[in-house]
């Protein structure tokens, strides 16, 4: 691991808790959530 910015794509969103988690350890968390939306 080394520090930087990550962007990864993905389908589904990580649980309410664990935002929560990152937020409160200074990791800012972004949803990159690209399931199609109809």
């Amino acid at each position: 691991f080394k520090p930087g910015v990550y962007a990864v794509s993905v389908t589904g969103r990580l649980p309410q808790g664990i935002v929560r988690e990152l937020k409160s350890r200074g990791v800012a968390y972004k949803s990159r959530d690209t399931a199609i939306k109809t």
